[in-house]
Parts: structure tokens; C-alpha cells; sequence
């Protein structure tokens, strides 16, 4: 459902440190859901698996799951797979301090 997906976009913002998030629904959500933060980025070799299920996970060793639960909203790895796979068209647009 629409607030899933963008509380799912927001938890990834947080998670990458933003102080600002914006979001804009067009056709309240039924065509664009534009999420956009001055969080961290996608680092360049994380940005091809952006939308592959589990591909940009944070939880690397079961041990994770507990190193993580007070540090982390999500272990990303799900949102933008799920979005890509429910929508017509993804549109992803990162950059980090060094690019």
C-alpha cells in the first residue's frame, strides 16, 4: 500500500542520515511517489543492485539482526525492490560526497 512504501523510502532516508526529507505524490500517489533527502547516497558499487531483493542488505551475518536493531530503521535490501517490481518505472537519482 502507498504509506508502506513511503514509510519504507522515508526509514532509507533516515537510515542514510538525512536531516531533510521531501515527498511528493502525484495523482495522490497513483502515478509518482518522489522521495528526496540529503541523506548519504547509494555508494557506486551498492547502485546496480539497488533493486534486487536482499541485494544491498545490511545484514551481512545472523549476528547483524542484533548489532543493528538500535542503530537502523531497516536493513534495505527490500523497499526498492518492492517498488520496482509494483511499478511501470523506477527512477533512482543518488549521488554521494564523492561523486
Amino acid at each position: 500500500d502507498l504509506a508502506s512504501a513511503v514509510k519504507e523510502l522515508v526509514d532509507n532516508a533516515l537510515d542514510a542520515g538525512a536531516k531533510t526529507i521531501n515527498i511528493r505524490l502525484f495523482n495522490q500517489g497513483l502515478d509518482v511517489i518522489e522521495v528526496s533527502d540529503d541523506g548519504s547516497g547509494v555508494p557506486l558499487n551498492s547502485r546496480p543492485f539497488v533493486a534486487q531483493k536482499h541485494a544491498t542488505s545490511k545484514i551481512r551475518s545472523f549476528q547483524d539482526i542484533y548489532n543493528h536493531t538500535c542503530t537502523t530503521l531497516g536493513f534495505r535490501g527490500e523497499a526498492l525492490f518492492c517498488l520496482a517490481n509494483l511499478s511501470e518505472h523506477l527512477v533512482l537519482v543518488t549521488r554521494t560526497r564523492q561523486d
